[in-house]
């Protein structure tokens, strides 16, 4: 894995760690939870959108 993904991998982690802590714990989301839930989302699926391109554009390549 890229350096990158490894960082995005953590950051993503810890913002879901939090959010699971606040429901459980907490059960009272506030405007800035909601917030870190939409960016948990939007990380997750434009990293998974960027490695599915670097697969494709490498089996492209290696053909």
């Amino acid at each position: 894995m890229k350096k990158v993904n490894i960082i995005l991998f953590v950051v993503l982690a810890i913002i879901a760690i939090y959010l699971f802590y606040k429901l459980i714990v907490s059960e009272e989301w506030n405007n800035i939870d909601y917030i870190l839930l939409i960016v948990l989302l939007l990380g997750a699926s434009i990293n998974s959108s960027i490695i599915a391109y670097r697969r494709k554009k490498k089996g492209i390549e290696n053909e």
